[in-house]
């Protein structure tokens, strides 16, 4: 409740803010002479690109906000609100399929604005808005075809924010119940195309650097911290102690490593991926086994190429894993 409160607090003071300017702060629907002083209409076409471009101003603020300060595992965000990571991934999906959301209107509302403009006697007497702006070899027609540098530049803006689009619908896509599922892997890389997200984004919109540098410092951090943790990775023992089930053990100094029944942790395995980790509940009893972790590992409908079959097979081949 209070992201959309501060959501829709937002688009509204920006939109607010931004009518009162008139059109000639517009891009493309631009009035001529006093006319683009005065106030925007709220219900007109170029309301409609203020709104437009208030919505991907606020999807890059909730990407760099909302979405990528809380998806740490040690994100200091997390630990004011006094949430755990494994609940805060639920509300990270949340925001971010209605973030793309967003994003999607964002694109529909410009597309929308060409669509009017193009061959409008005031702003596009030439016919070339759409041309210009939404194909890649709109202004590759010679010195004749209008484009300006500017113009140039602009539609180079605009191909790298269709291309942001189709990155993060992609990574919608793989990001639905069935691949985090049955094809984690496929979810696990693809998701990690955000990381060119966020370059052409930048690419898109010269100021959305700004609203990212939290989330991007915050998410580093973390990535960091986890790199950190491979000075305290051991040779574990494992053994099959069944078909499919393999069990994995290592010893700890219980004067400093304390935890409490149902508790989990996270588990990398180098030798089958060093980018990979992935939580498993403690099936040990910090008083039942003193000084020893233990916890279990279940191929159960995994697919061929998923990390858990890869590691249980490595371990039923008795090939030592650290």
């Amino acid at each position: 409740c209070v992201f959309l409160f501060l959501n829709i607090g937002t688009a509204g003071v920006r939109v607010r803010r931004s009518l009162p300017r008139g059109s000639r702060k517009n891009l493309y629907l631009v009035d001529e002479g006093d006319l683009g002083k005065e106030d925007i209409p709220a219900f007109s076409w170029p309301a409609t690109e203020v709104w437009a471009k208030t919505l991907g101003v606020l999807a890059i603020v909730n990407l760099g906000w909302y979405l990528m300060m809380p998806v740490g595992r040690k994100s200091v965000l997390l630990e004011a609100l006094g949430m755990s990571w494994d609940r805060a991934i639920k509300y990270h999906r949340w925001v971010g399929f209605y973030s793309v959301f967003i994003m999607f209107v964002h694109g529909l509302l410009y597309v929308a604005v060409f669509i009017y403009g193009n061959g409008h006697p005031v702003y596009d007497p030439d016919s070339v808005m759409l041309k210009h702006n939404l194909l890649p070899w709109g202004c590759s027609g010679g010195g004749n075809d209008g484009c300006d540098a500017d113009q140039h530049l602009m539609l180079r803006i605009n191909m790298y924010g269709i291309v942001t689009l189709a990155l993060v619908l992609m990574m919608t896509i793989f990001a639905l119940p069935y691949f985090r599922r049955f094809l984690f892997e496929w979810f696990f890389y693809i998701h990690h195309l955000f990381i060119l997200v966020l370059f052409f984004v930048c690419l898109h919109y010269k100021g959305a650097i700004i609203y990212l540098i939290p989330g991007v410092a915050i998410y580093t951090i973390d990535k960091l911290m986890g790199l950190y943790a491979y000075r305290n990775c051991c040779l574990a023992k494992t053994e099959m102690v069944g078909s499919d089930v393999l069990e994995v053990s290592f010893k700890v100094d219980n004067t400093k490593f304390k935890y409490k029944a149902g508790q989990y942790v996270f588990v990398n395995v180098p030798s089958i991926s060093h980018l990979q980790w992935h939580p498993y509940s403690l099936t040990s009893g910090p008083n039942t086994n003193p000084g020893q972790i233990f916890f279990h590992l279940k191929e159960a409908g995994e697919s061929e190429d998923s990390w858990t079959r890869k590691v249980v097979e490595a371990g039923r081949s008795d090939r030592k894993s650290t």
